[in-house]
């Protein structure tokens, strides 16, 4: 069994589709071909959807190999958590019997890596509802008829939903390979823009009216924040599992990589016709150290899929020869705790630390959305009978 498996979403387009491109093309031996990748998608039927999947299906093909990779649209509508449980639901079942030419190469139920990269940028506050869960009470991110900001749904709920329905299975196998599990959240340096933590109620507490204080970028930089906290919490969750005895010694690792700013990316769909004039013609062309090439983000994320953790260099200080300070980001060559390991990747490819602020871990608990912990929840009891 040599293959890998990856599980993507927002990767239809943009940089998620050159993160994916990037990878086929490199065939890293860390993360070998053949792959089977479930492409995850709003449409599974949009011409933009298929035309990804089969340029990615050419690649595999014109590099040749012994294998021939597999690429499968499914649709997961992110502002939808019906969709998503719908998704993880028919994965599940699909990943422990698949027989594509592939999937034959790689162990029956293994995951390699969840790649995140789905996101979106709001212009104006807009509620999801949630029609499938148990309401019983409400919480900071949803109110007590089942709705969530949208940009909260997308950028954070439906992640770790996905997440919550498909990693507790992997963890209770036996390790494949000595392999870990990698996944990874496409995050974004706007995270150290949160003004102030009551931002994060601001914007993405459904019962809060909308105001005329609502932004673009602010939203979406305190979403990043959000996905920040949810990474954190994540791998509190994987440890206490482990520490209860869930789970056989799988290795997971948690990346949250900062590929830098891309104008040419669908976040700028909602802005207005000369704002997304400014973003994809003007701005890729001004000399900011921030922006970056769709080729270049897209060449980050994919190494984030696959580069050994040791293999990202820390960042240094501006001002000494010094490491930035510690940070639980950025341990170097520690052992995993309890068989998980996190690091943040900025653009470039150096550690860093995150806004200290993310660190917080009651503000993460407070964040964490309930109808994910009821999934862990329920995976922690089935593993135990």
């Amino acid at each position: 069994m040599v293959g890998s498996r990856i599980v993507a979403t927002g990767c239809t387009s943009g940089l998620g589709l050159h993160a994916l491109w990037q990878l086929i093309k490199t065939a890293p031996a860390t993360l070998p071909p053949p792959y089977h990748i479930y492409l995850l998608a709003r449409d599974p039927k949009a011409a933009h959807s298929l035309r990804a999947r089969d340029e990615l299906q050419a690649l595999s093909r014109a590099l040749g190999g012994e294998i021939e990779s597999d690429i499968e649209l499914r649709e997961a509508n992110l502002s939808s958590l019906s969709s998503v449980r719908s998704a993880a639901k028919t994965i599940s079942s699909d990943i422990a019997t698949a027989q594509t030419a592939a999937a034959k190469h790689i162990s029956p139920g293994r995951i390699d890596v969840f790649l995140l990269n789905a996101g979106i940028a709001a212009t104006s506050k807009r509620l999801v509802q949630d029609r499938d869960a148990d309401l019983a009470g409400e919480e900071g991110l949803r109110d007590d008829s089942g709705r969530y900001e949208e940009t909260a749904c997308v950028n954070h709920v439906s992640q770790q939903l996905l997440l919550a329905m498909l990693l507790p299975q992997l963890l209770n196998r036996e390790p494949s390979r000595g392999r870990p599990v990698r996944v990874v959240f496409t995050g974004s340096a706007l995270h150290r823009k949160l003004r102030t933590i009551d931002d994060l109620q601001t914007f993405f507490d459904p019962r809060r009216e909308a105001s005329s204080s609502w932004d673009m970028m602010r939203s979406y930089g305190a979403s990043k924040f959000l996905q920040l906290l949810g990474a954190q919490h994540l791998v509190k969750v994987i440890q206490e599992g482990e520490s209860r005895g869930g789970s056989s010694g799988s290795i997971v690792e948690v990346i949250v990589v900062q590929p830098g700013f891309s104008p040419n990316t669908g976040l700028s769909r909602e802005s207005s016709l000369l704002g997304r004039t400014f973003m994809q013609y003007v701005l890729p062309r001004l000399p900011f150290s921030f922006i970056t090439s769709p080729e270049e983000g897209g060449a980050n994320i994919a190494e984030a899929c696959y580069r050994p953790l040791e293999a990202f260099p820390l960042v240094r200080s501006a001002d000494a020869d010094q490491d930035t300070p510690s940070s639980p980001w950025l341990e170097e060559g520690a052992p995993p705790h309890h068989g998980v390991r996190k690091v943040l990747v900025a653009k470039g490819g150096e550690r860093e630390a995150p806004d200290t602020r993310s660190e917080d871990a009651e503000l993460a608990r407070k964040w964490w959305p309930s109808v994910v912990e009821r999934e862990w929840e329920a995976a922690r009891r089935g593993s135990q009978m």
